[in-house]
């Protein structure tokens, strides 16, 4: 079971994630439910019953202790702010399979007697059970501050049409969206830096936390609705993993992609991307230039904003 879950981190983060996504989907839920019902038969409910209050002081102390590590982390090494740390605390709280597998396995080398093992596997899946009612508390914690969640945000704009998408809230990304902003073209942003994205929420509403390279972000942001994608990754090797995607569920989507050598273009090329921006145009001008070309604005509207622009580069 180790083997097979450590796999399935590695295969995760490749480029092979979509494709293993779609072939591992018919068998997910029968697995999980049958992962489930074998610990189940392995649990002694006389031995719950007999030991409640234990069960439930450990599973207390657990989900508390749990919190406040994360929180510790997220804040001081994570550097993310108060409310996103506060909403990842929450829910991931609570226990996992994996540690479930550890116990079994503890088990089984006979370094954990039989009843610790079975008093633990109860807390970890009363944790697991939890987890739902955990999301609802983050969501509060978002209620706090008197905001929704971006979650929330982003799924309320799925009607969107039209719009461009940013992957990437860099020097080059800000720019794109302030001059979007400024020419009122529809466009959502998202980036998977927490804090950069919490500073520029601040300013632009249309501005998310997630990973481009996840096929669930993009329908996220609408993706298939999208006029234009505009990738504006530090890394070449990010942007090329998110134009590999796109090129595969989203052909008919136009792109343009940031790019920082001109090794890169013909890898940019071949997934379709019908505009490449060079890095020297550092304020992201090229690519304010391509994305109001593909809304139809006239030439001189085009370089009067490009002109603009340069003042400030």
């Amino acid at each position: 079971e180790l083997g097979a879950f450590l796999a399935g981190m590695l295969l995760g983060d490749t480029e092979y994630q979509s494709q293993v996504d779609i072939d591992i989907k018919p068998f997910k839920h029968l697995l999980l439910g049958l992962f489930f019902i074998t610990i189940g038969m392995r649990m002694d409910v006389g031995l719950f019953l007999s030991n409640v209050k234990l069960v439930l002081s450990l599973f207390t102390i657990f989900i508390c202790v749990k919190f406040c590590i994360l929180l510790f982390v997220l804040r001081v090494f994570g550097r993310v702010g108060k409310s996103v740390a506060l909403r990842a605390a929450c829910v991931l709280a609570g226990g996992s399979e994996f540690g479930i597998l550890i116990l079994q396995r503890g088990q089984e080398t006979l370094l954990f007697a039989d009843q610790i093992t079975s008093i633990l596997s109860f807390v970890l899946i009363l944790s697991l059970a939890l987890t739902p009612a955990l999301s609802r508390v983050a969501r509060f914690f978002s209620t706090l501050r008197g905001k929704k969640s971006i979650q929330t945000e982003i799924h309320e704009k799925k009607s969107v049409r039209n719009h461009v998408v940013i992957a990437g809230a860099g020097a080059v990304g800000t720019t794109v969206i302030q001059a979007l902003g400024e020419l009122q073209i529809p466009y959502l942003a998202v980036d998977n830096n927490a804090r950069r994205v919490e500073e520029l929420r601040e300013e632009h509403e249309c501005v998310f936390y997630g990973d481009m390279r996840k096929i669930d972000v993009l329908k996220m942001a609408n993706i298939q609705h999208a006029r234009l994608l505009v990738v504006c990754m530090d890394y070449f090797k990010v942007s090329e993993r998110i134009l590999a995607l796109m090129a595969r569920h989203y052909p008919h989507v136009s792109m343009v992609v940031r790019i920082k050598k001109i090794s890169q273009l013909p890898i940019a090329k071949k997934y379709g991307a019908v505009a490449i921006a060079p890095d020297a145009f550092v304020l992201g001008g090229d690519i304010v230039g391509h994305v109001m070309r593909a809304y139809s604005f006239a030439p001189d509207r085009v370089e009067q904003m490009l002109q603009n622009m340069r003042k400030y580069i």
